[in-house]
């Protein structure tokens, strides 16, 4: 299960595992009920013969990237190294397969990392032993002794599950030893914080892991000292709040009831326990280390008393913690130093803005004659409009009369429309009866012409008779006046 090449996310979590599918599940899923979703979450199996892999492949997260390599020599530091090579996350964090999470463990040291801008961080260190026992185990490296113990590999007291640091740590000062037998974590964060000078790393004073012990240890030999202390403080049933005694059945393991208390109630029981690790804690420093010795009877651990002290809890609760206020005293510094370069910087700018704003003052001085001015002329421009309002209202009077003018012309047309479709009915009467006497007329006219046809051929007929009857009697009585006449003719013809 590999997630896209392409994405960067913002964590890399390192969880290595060998054949513990039995508590694997409850790591895996602490991992991925984070308030904060944006990580990738490289589990490096060394060597697994169990259902290991099973487990892995049951969760359908893109994010999880399986890296199932050959068993390696001591822890398999070699194999985590393997899986931190392909890391593309801007910062490291780390989960065992026996330990967990709560739900805000990224979230509030991945914060704290950014506001202190330092290499590594890491939480109070909660433990958790046989019988479901909840001990908190404060080591405070801002304590100069408690460091310089830490650097000189005296003891070990920060669990990997509480640590994250940025990722070029280890271009910086290298990857896990794998040469090393063992406390090879101790070696890597030995050379962050010496490498930083001893001033790159931030402690969060609340628990936000749950570490358990490994089942290879057993209950005398292995863990710090004051393993014991708790232990016996645990037996006194008037003294733990009991939120740090966690109710086992048979069939479950310690891993299985932690989860269950938190995937039930996350947030609340959160709450709960880191207000129960502080009241453990101030009770712890209200008992005297002769009353805890005497409780512990044969069972006291063989070490130094200023050990079993555990000066580092009064620390912790009592003292102003030196180191940390010292970081926050140089990063207020710091700030203040470049609050002052800003104020210097406003202050300039607040000076040429000062006199952009004398010159806006007088460009609005001067605005301000105009406006005045046109002031003037819009009091004028208004006695005219008012004026044209008056003349106006006269001419909507006239307007008004003759609109009813033009009402009672309107009237006066409609009767004439009224008046003129009647004689235009009458008209249409008339051209009907004119059509009538039309037909009637070519009905006459076409007898007149037969009668005129006729008249003629009569007179055709009489015409001819009177022209003979008119040639003879032109024949008979005007022949001896036409003979007279021309013998007149040649008589004046003839020559004398």
């Amino acid at each position: 299960m590999c997630a896209d090449e392409t994405l960067r996310p913002k964590f890399s979590i390192l969880l290595p595992t060998y054949n513990r599918a039995d508590v694997l599940p409850f790591a895996i899923r602490s991992v991925l009920s984070q308030t904060i979703d944006d990580f990738e979450l490289l589990i490096a199996g060394d060597g697994c013969t169990d259902k290991t892999a099973d487990v892995v492949e049951g969760f359908a997260d893109e994010r999880i990237r399986w890296f199932d390599l050959p068993k390696t020599p001591n822890f398999g530091y070699a194999n985590r190294n393997v899986a931190l090579r392909e890391a593309r996350g801007e910062l490291v964090a780390y989960m065992q397969h026996d330990d967990l999470w709560l739900p805000d463990h990224l979230e509030i040291l991945g914060r704290r990392l950014e506001q202190h801008e330092v290499e590594i961080v890491y939480s109070l260190p909660v433990w958790v032993i046989p019988r479901g026992l909840i001990a908190p185990l404060v080591f405070n490296l801002n304590h100069p002794e408690i460091l310089n113990s830490f650097l000189a590999r005296a003891r070990n007291g920060i669990p990997s599950v509480c640590v994250i640091h940025r990722r070029e740590c280890f271009d910086k000062y290298g990857y896990w030893n794998a040469d090393l037998p063992s406390c090879a974590d101790w070696d890597m964060w030995a050379r962050i914080i010496e490498g930083g000078e001893r001033k790159n790393f931030a402690y969060v004073p609340e628990p936000t892991t749950l570490h358990f012990r490994a089942n290879w240890r057993n209950e005398t030999n292995h863990g710090p000292p004051q393993l014991a202390v708790w232990k016996t403080l645990h037996d006194l049933h008037d003294f733990m709040p009991a939120t740090l005694k966690l109710e086992l059945l048979s069939d479950i393991t310690e891993q299985e009831a932690c989860w269950l208390r938190i995937e039930d109630d996350s947030q609340s029981w959160s709450a709960e326990l880191r207000a129960a690790v502080q009241t453990s804690l101030e009770q712890r420093v209200s008992l005297s280390d002769e009353r805890i010795l005497s409780l512990l009877g044969n069972e006291a651990p063989q070490v130094p008393l200023d050990k079993l002290l555990e000066n580092y809890v009064f620390d912790h609760l009592l003292s102003h913690r030196v180191g940390e206020q010292q970081q926050q005293i140089d990063s207020l510094l710091a700030l203040v130093a470049e609050r002052q370069r800003v104020v210097d910087s406003l202050t300039t700018e607040l000076t040429d803005q000062r006199d952009k704003v004398l010159e806006l003052v007088e460009h609005v001085t001067e605005r301000q004659r105009a406006v005045d001015s046109l002031e003037i002329q819009l009091t004028e421009e208004r006695e005219k409009v008012l004026a044209l309002i008056d003349h106006v209202g006269e001419r909507q009077g006239a307007v008004e009369s003759l609109a009813t003018q033009l009402a009672e012309r309107h009237e006066r047309v409609l009767e004439l429309v009224e008046q003129v479709e009647e004689r235009q009915r009458a008209v249409d009467a008339l051209i009907a009866e004119l059509g009538e006497s039309h037909k009637k007329l070519a009905t006459l006219t076409a007898q007149v012409a037969e009668r005129e046809a006729e008249l003629n051929e009569i007179r055709s007929t009489l015409g001819w008779r009177l022209l003979r009857e008119y040639g003879k009697i032109k024949h008979r009585y005007f022949r001896p006046f036409y003979r007279l006449l021309n013998l007149n003719r040649r008589s004046k013809d003839e020559p004398a």
